[in-house]
């Protein structure tokens, strides 16, 4: 927001905190900037307390990973009372007929054990469902909690989808290994694939079974709508499965210092199998030039160092002694 502040005004500055999943004190800076060469920026602070009206531990209902087969799960949280005044809880009718809360009153007004039960059928994968609380305080009469859990699917593929490398030189075939849960898998009625020219099949090695996806030499998927393997299975829990085809992720271009260098990501590159690796695509460095002149058959090569001359003989201080000459006798 633009404003404009005369010689000697002052000017209030509206600023708004959002405090949902917060509590207890919380320090926020904002930065102004004017038109005043010796104040060009100003920091403002903003501080506060965000107030609740109770403390849960642990601060929401987690059930974790739960199997397919397993029986009604419990858990119990303490809440203690928050920065209101005195608590009077009860628990709302919960949405989810499969969940079920009860209060237990510790202390009168300070502390409370809530437990919370889920039971069968469950659902396949992650689920999140809330309860609601009223706690007996004016200023927040209702409170929400979050449950959550993951149950394990009946059927899953690892990897959870194919992703075909860019530019293929040659075909390849690439895997995803089928997990049933409770180690008991059901049978395959048919498996397909939306794009023609990716023919996939069902291969069973050390029985575990697999699907396997044939992809032609340079393959190019369609963005859209995009490519899916679909199973059909006899199984009344999971009668299909989609595991979608995507396409790996194109190297990245980086510029430093006047040179070019391309990085290809580690996510998305997998294997022949379909596994991820665990390093990025290795390129081979081009061979840099130097500043050398090539050797040829024959020619010594010169060195970095100069010649070698010889030193020049310097001067005694005493005179050279020179033969006296004879008298040829008679």
């Amino acid at each position: 927001m633009d404003r404009t502040i005369a010689p000697g005004q002052s000017e209030q500055v509206k600023v708004t905190v959002t405090s949902a999943r917060r509590s207890g004190p919380f320090t926020r800076t904002l930065t102004a900037t004017t038109n005043d060469a010796d104040h060009h920026k100003v920091t403002l602070t903003c501080a506060g307390t965000v107030l609740v009206p109770f403390q849960m531990k642990p601060s929401a209902v987690s059930f974790g990973q739960l199997a397919r087969d397993a029986g009604p799960q419990q858990q119990t949280v303490m809440i203690t009372r928050g920065d209101g005044g005195p608590l009077a809880l009860e628990v709302l009718p919960p949405s989810d007929p499969n969940l079920r809360a009860s209060l237990r009153e510790i202390e009168p007004g300070e502390r409370y054990e809530l437990d919370v039960e889920v039971t069968p059928a469950w659902s396949q994968g992650s689920w999140r469902t809330n309860l609601m609380l009223k706690t007996g305080i004016a200023e927040l009469p209702q409170e929400k909690i979050a449950v959550y859990g993951y149950i394990v699917p009946r059927l899953r593929a690892m990897p959870a989808r194919f992703t075909i490398p860019r530019n293929l030189p040659a075909e390849r075939e690439l895997r995803a290994r089928l997990l049933w849960s409770n180690n008991r898998p059901s049978q395959v009625l048919e498996v397909t694939s939306s794009d023609a020219n990716t023919p996939v099949r069902i291969e069973e090695r050390n029985e575990q079974q697999y699907v396997v996806l044939s992809v032609p030499a340079g393959y190019q998927p369609l963005v859209r709508p995009r490519p899916v393997v679909t199973l059909k299975t006899d199984d009344p829990e999971v009668p299909s499965l989609d595991i979608p085809v995507w396409l790996a992720r194109a190297p990245s271009t980086t510029r430093t210092a006047g040179r070019v260098t391309r990085t290809t990501s580690g996510a998305g590159v997998r294997s022949a199998l379909g596994r991820p690796t665990s390093r990025p695509a290795v390129r081979p460095k081009p061979l840099r030039p130097t500043s050398q002149p090539a050797v040829q058959p024959g020619i010594r090569r010169p060195t970095s160092r100069p010649a070698i001359r010889p030193k020049a003989l310097r001067p005694t201080s005493r005179p050279v002694a020179r033969p006296t000459p004879t008298k040829p006798e008679d």
